[in-house]
């Protein structure tokens, strides 16, 4: 992404700091450590939406009941300071308003009395520590209108200051304005708070709620105690005292942990995107389409490790999480959970429950869950294209085009293309898997390239099973696609030096091109090509009188190439190389390595001729040869 992208995840309190280690793909190889970070946010969520509907329901029962109600109010700003340093989260916070809030709930839990308050300073901190807490999940837009209902509603307002800060004055203000102040209990708070001071200005604070007539100091110690006068004062706010608003605004309340402008911005959209992005080409990843052909032919992948992978769905369940699209969290769950069994992790089979408890959540919160695919991903889903051959051609096209550019989408391309043509509903069997071993073949040379042998390994050998499929029907037709596709699995091996696994392939390709070779340049150069390369794994192997049978047998063709391809004049002067050098290394072959190795000095002012950059590489080979020749003839 261009632009960094920020979250507003406060009202998770200490669980902010796995879902930020998820965002960032900071997973932990522990197994326990990893599961407590995964499972962390959907608890955190559980309990904030059990608070708010506990509240709504207090609410209610109060409203049918004409019960009274407590309403608690604190200083947020002095409760709870939060910081980043270093990429750590550093929370510290006062306990003496959750102390006393434990304390009131007691006192009135007889009673049947509920205490509600709004949601706020260490509530995400310590959500779930209070028990049977009642916290309405207001946010910046309905705040305002729900907190004067409950002030306007409540028998008592308790409200617990250690500062006067911005906010608390501005409810202080709203309780004179409503009338309100000879309802209000104010605690001041003394001691320290989290805000640098070292201790709140008492004094300041006193004066500033002069006109309150209920004040009282909590004792230092902050234990929850109540201070003299406290509770007979509450007693007589709350006796032949009964409920009787409507509650519109707190009961119409949805939960959310979002603040609306969040959700309005740029941010949010940009992270709806990336989500939606990288959930289709995991779906990509993990259709079964492809994994059910390697498994129906033989092919293994019990060797496969999905390293992007396993980042990039830890990434998008922590995105889903701050954007509460609980949709797309379940959706990374289900390849959290493949990729958890591949690893052989412990809690993989617990992962189907967690995202059955995302489904019951956006339930709950939703109702009607949104779409957020269909509003924010951009362009189509590839395995929604129609099912056609079409399909599968365009999607092979794209993956060739962007090979070299972008091997990542050329990789999900390829992928989407052996799956289109394997899916094709058009078309013959011949046609469609033509186009999936095609598919194989190339995402093969692109893995390869990238450095991911076993799945270059494993899509080289699909699509020569795939064409060996194809040659048994149509031989005359598909053979030479064969035993290219063969060759080209041998160079991979090549390139891995597993000289041994290289030489069948490359055999079977021989017996191929040595059965259509006829007087067609291209069938020659084929020829010639697989008998150097076979000849190279045969001198890798130490045999080397085979590789020189083979080069012999290449160079004769090269010879033959000549009157019509000038260019034949390059593979020939290579080859009259590598076989002197073959044969320097055999008493018999020295005088005729001598004899090749002049030839190829000969013929580099030809190759220069046609291209300059292949005379410099071969003139390096031709030097060697030379040099070789040389020692042998005068050890």
């Amino acid at each position: 992404m261009a632009n960094q992208i920020h979250y507003n995840l406060y009202r998770f309190g200490m669980a902010e700091v796995p879902i930020g280690r998820l965002i960032n793909g900071d997973v932990p190889d522990d197994d326990e450590e990893r599961w407590q970070m995964v499972e962390a946010p959907r608890s955190h969520i559980r309990r904030m939406l059990d608070e708010h509907t506990r509240a709504q329901q207090a609410l209610r029962a109060c409203r049918d009941s004409g019960r009274p109600f407590v309403l608690y109010l604190r200083s947020f700003s002095s409760e709870l300071r939060t910081e980043r340093s270093r990429g750590a989260i550093l929370s510290t916070f006062t306990p003496v308003p959750l102390l006393f809030q434990q304390s009131l709930q007691q006192l009135l839990a007889s009673d049947g009395i509920p205490v509600v308050k709004l949601h706020g300073g260490s509530d995400g901190l310590v959500s779930g520590l209070v028990t049977d807490a009642l916290v309405l999940s207001t946010h910046a837009r309905n705040w305002e209108a729900t907190a004067v209902e409950l002030i306007d509603a409540a028998a008592a307002i308790v409200f617990v200051i250690s500062e006067m800060s911005p906010g608390v004055s501005a409810e202080l203000t709203r309780l004179r304005e409503r009338g309100r102040a000879a309802r209000c209990l104010i605690a001041l708070a003394a001691g320290p708070v989290p805000t640098g001071r070292d201790l709140i200005d008492a004094d300041g604070v006193r004066a500033s709620v002069r006109d309150f007539a209920n004040v009282f100091e909590l004792p230092e110690d902050g234990d929850g105690a109540f201070p003299d006068r406290f509770v007979p004062a509450l007693r007589g706010l709350l006796s032949a005292t009964s409920t009787e608003a409507t509650f519109q605004h707190s009961l119409e309340a949805e939960f959310t942990y979002l603040e609306p402008d969040f959700v309005e911005s740029e941010d949010f959209v940009r992270t709806q995107q990336v989500i939606w992005a990288e959930l289709r080409t995991l779906r990509v990843l993990f259709e079964d389409t492809y994994w059910a052909a390697l498994k129906s032919r033989g092919i293994s992948y019990e060797g496969f490790t999905f390293p992007i992978p396993w980042k990039s769905a830890h990434k998008v369940y922590g995105l889903a999480i701050a954007t509460a699209d609980f949709v797309a969290a379940q959706e990374a769950l289900s390849y959290l959970h493949m990729l958890y069994i591949v690893r052989l992790a412990d809690y993989a089979l617990a992962i189907p429950q967690l995202a059955q408890q995302y489904r019951e959540l956006a339930t709950e919160m939703y109702g009607q869950v949104p779409d957020l695919e269909a509003r924010y991903a951009r362009g189509p889903d590839v395995l929604k294209y129609p099912r056609t051959i079409d399909t599968a051609v365009t999607l092979l096209e794209m993956a060739r085009r962007r090979d070299a550019a972008d091997d990542a989408t050329a990789s999900v391309l390829y992928q989407s293309a052996v799956i289109g043509a394997l899916r094709a509903e058009d078309g013959d069997s011949q046609e469609r898997l033509k186009i999936a071993a095609d598919a194989c073949s190339n995402w093969a040379r692109l893995q390869a390239d990238i450095r991911l042998p076993v799945w270059a390994a494993a899509n080289f050998s699909l699509a020569v099973v795939l064409f060996r499929e194809l040659a048994l029907e149509d031989p005359s037709r598909f053979e030479p696609d064969l035993a290219t596709c063969l060759t080209d699995f041998a160079s991979f091996y090549c390139g891995q030096l597993q000289w041994r696994a290289a030489e069948a392939p490359l055999e079977l390709a021989l017996s191929i091109r040595r059965g259509f070779a006829g007087d067609a340049r291209e069938d020659l150069a084929m020829l010639g090509s697989v008998l150097s390369k076979l000849a190279i794994v045969r001198d890798q192997l130490g045999q080397l009188d085979s590789a020189s049978a083979l080069l012999r047998e290449a160079i004769r063709l090269c010879e033959s190439r000549l009157p019509d391809e000038r260019e034949a004049v390059i593979d020939l002067t290579w080859l009259q190389a590598f076989l002197s050098q073959c044969l320097v290394r055999t008493t018999a072959g020295r005088s005729e390595a001598r004899i090749l190795a002049e030839q190829a000095h000969a013929n580099l002012d030809a190759v220069a001729a046609i291209d300059r950059s292949r005379a410099e590489a071969i003139g390096g080979l031709v030097r060697t040869a030379r040099a070789a020749s040389a020692a042998a003839r005068l050890s």
